[in-house]
Order: C-alpha cells, then sequence, then structure tokens
C-alpha cells in the first residue's frame, strides 16, 4: 500500500532495533544458517515471493522457495533475467502458464514465465501507478493511482480497455460477475477515500460506488460471493478496520471490531494481521466467513514474534499460513510458516518486504 508504505520509510528510519540473539522461529538472520530441509508443500512444487524493496530503490525482487530441497534463490527474477524487477513491487499474480508483477514506480507490469521465472514482456504503464492486479476470463485487471484500472488480454498481453474507479485505486477483486475497486485516495492525506467502484465486467463500464471505512485498500472475495474490504483509517483517531460487502445489493453490511491491515481468505476462515507504528503491537485473529464470527484473537500460539507483519498467504493444499516479516523495512525479510493450528513449522529468508507470495505447481 503506498501511503502505509510511506509511513514505514519514515518512521523505520528513526526507530532503535534492539539486536537480539533469537532461536528458531524467532531469528531474523539466521547464524549459522539452518541445512535447507524439505517441507510439505502438497502437489506445489514451490512459492515465489514478491519483495517490494524500498521505494525510489529499485531493489524489487522475487525469491523462491524450493518445497522439495528447502532451499531459497533470494533474487531469481535477476539471476535468471540478468537484470532486477523494477522499483517497489506491489503485487505478484498468477494466471495460467504466466506471473503478472506490478512494479509500482516502475510503471510496469512484468509479464514472466512461471516454470523458470523468465521474463515475457514489460507491459509499460506510464504515469499510471499500476498497484493490484486480479485476473478473470483470460483477462488481467489492474488498478491503478492515477484512477484508472486497465484490462489486459492474456493472449496478445496488450492493454485493450482503459475504465475509471477513484482516487488512488488500490485492492481489487472478483464476485457475482463483477468487478470491485477500493478507492483509497491515499494520496489525499488527509482527506483519504472511503469508496469501493463497481465494474460490469462483460462491458467493463461502472456501476456503482459504494460507501465503506476511511481509507479503504485491500478487497477479497468469499466463497459465498461477499466481498471483504480493509479499510486503513487514518493511522490516528480512526483505526483500521475489516467490512462485508453484499454483492447482490451492493451495499456495505457489516463492519468488524476487530483492527485489519492485511488479510487473506481461505475456505471459510479469513486470516486477519494489523501492525501498530505507533506502538509496533501486532495482532493476529481468524473470521469465520460462514457465521461472520472471530473464532480466534491470537492466532500464533506458540509465541512465534513477527516484527512488522508485511505480506500473508494461505496453502490452498494444506492450509498452511505463511507470514512476511519486513523487520521495520530495515533489512532483507523472513516468511514464516504456520500450520492451521498457529504453530511455527519453519521459516526462511527473502528480499526487502515480502508482501505477496503465490504457490507454483
Amino acid at each position: 500500500m503506498y501511503n502505509l508504505f510511506s509511513v514505514k520509510v519514515l518512521r523505520g528510519a528513526f526507530l532503535l532495533v534492539l539486536a537480539g540473539l533469537l532461536v528458531s522461529c524467532h531469528e531474523p538472520e539466521p547464524t549459522p544458517k539452518p541445512t535447507p530441509t524439505p517441507v510439505d508443500g502438497g502437489s506445489y512444487r514451490g512459492m515465489y515471493i514478491l519483495n517490494q524493496g524500498l521505494m525510489n530503490s529499485n531493489n524489487s525482487t522475487i525469491s523462491y522457495f524450493d518445497f522439495a530441497t528447502g532451499e531459497v534463490t533470494m533474487d531469481m527474477f535477476k539471476d535468471v533475467n540478468r537484470r532486477g524487477l523494477g522499483d517497489t513491487g506491489n503485487d505478484l499474480l498468477l494466471y495460467g502458464s504466466k506471473m503478472y508483477a506490478v512494479v509500482n514506480v516502475s510503471n510496469l507490469v512484468e509479464v514472466i514465465n512461471v516454470a523458470d521465472c523468465k521474463s515475457i514482456k514489460s507491459i509499460s504503464t506510464p504515469g499510471r501507478q499500476p498497484r493490484h492486479a486480479i485476473s478473470h476470463a483470460g483477462k488481467i485487471y489492474v488498478s491503478c493511482f492515477d484512477g484508472s484500472v486497465l484490462k489486459i488480454d492474456t493472449t496478445t498481453l496488450e492493454i485493450e480497455a482503459t475504465a475509471t474507479a477513484g482516487a488512488n485505486p488500490e485492492g481489487i477483486c472478483i464476485a457475482n460477475n463483477k468487478l470491485y475497486v477500493a478507492n483509497s485516495g491515499g494520496l489525499n492525506y488527509p482527506n483519504y477515500g472511503h469508496s469501493v467502484s463497481v465494474f460490469d465486467l462483460g462491458t467493463f463500464t461502472k456501476l456503482t460506488d459504494i460507501e465503506v471505512g476511511l481509507n479503504p485498500c485491500g478487497l477479497q472475495s468469499d466463497y459465498q460471493g461477499d466481498v471483504y474490504v480493509n479499510s486503513i483509517g487514518n493511522y490516528r483517531d480512526v483505526p483500521p478496520r475489516l467490512q462485508r460487502i453484499d454483492t447482490k445489493t451492493d451495499s456495505m453490511v457489516q463492519t468488524f471490531d476487530v483492527p485489519v491491515t492485511n488479510f487473506c481468505i481461505h475456505d471459510q476462515k479469513a486470516y486477519l494481521y494489523s501492525f501498530d507504528y505507533s506502538t509496533q503491537k501486532s495482532t493476529f485473529h481468524v473470521l469465520n466467513v460462514g457465521t461472520e464470527q472471530i473464532i480466534s484473537n491470537n492466532f500464533i500460539v506458540d509465541g512465534t514474534f513477527i516484527e512488522t507483519p508485511y505480506g500473508i498467504a494461505v496453502n490452498p493444499e494444506n492450509g498452511d499460513v505463511f507470514i512476511g516479516d519486513a523487520f521495520m523495512s530495515l533489512y532483507d525479510g523472513n516468511v514464516y510458516c504456520f500450520n492451521n493450528a498457529g504453530r511455527c513449522q519453519y521459516t526462511f529468508e527473502v528480499g526487502r518486504n515480502p508482501g505477496t507470495m503465490v504457490f507454483v505447481k
């Protein structure tokens, strides 16, 4: 998230980080590094991790973790393509045999072969500042901070249409044959946005705007067709909250009284986390999206400490929950794997600010 990332960089520059000797899942930079060990990934051979890097530092990377060997390739994109990915990688989407890396400051969508991480094409989006992507029926839809939504054909890899959402769109998802885009207004501080735009997928035209909480950022849909949005608030007196949209009526119908800065939905569960940069405190909740009830106020049950949660994903097959730790954006991050009971199974080092994770076969 553009506004969150700015806060992270500014505050991180002035924070004093206490160096501690940690072990197992608590070790940010293990010395010596543990011997790689095969882990259970189900039928998945591995996972790609998009590391955002630092804004204006041109140091975004894509790491690869091999389940069969337990080995990490820290910057597989650069190793394969002999060049860097770009500046501020914001999202990574897997669709078919290709991945789409959304690189915000570099104004491009990098199309990558899943099998070997080789670049297929760089789609230029000059001045648009692309943010997030979603796929549907042979098309990729990309939200952009200039207020636009791009429709990319996955065969020609060309931008075939453009629509207009609201101010500084962030999260994007699809439900009930409609496209939902969160209008954060993140560049309009302190006048953040508070709407989600809805588009008809057939005509790619806007149907309506739904009023939600302040500064909406992430969007995901569940198995019932509901859409969930985390509204970040204003970082002061308006806290981050999770809200639910009924896609039959296209109205916001529920607000959950828990802080949420990022989340991931898998089956009937939504894994929620928050991080308060003032107190440097994190929370990890679990929501049952079927009953709409919070079923856990502390997902991590074994005492594993995550300093700065930055990304979250769930293995669709075995339900393992992966959480990225950015360590206040000061150095390379870690990814922690928890089983669905909230116990850490293993951890591995990746690049700076690990944000998006995808699983590959």
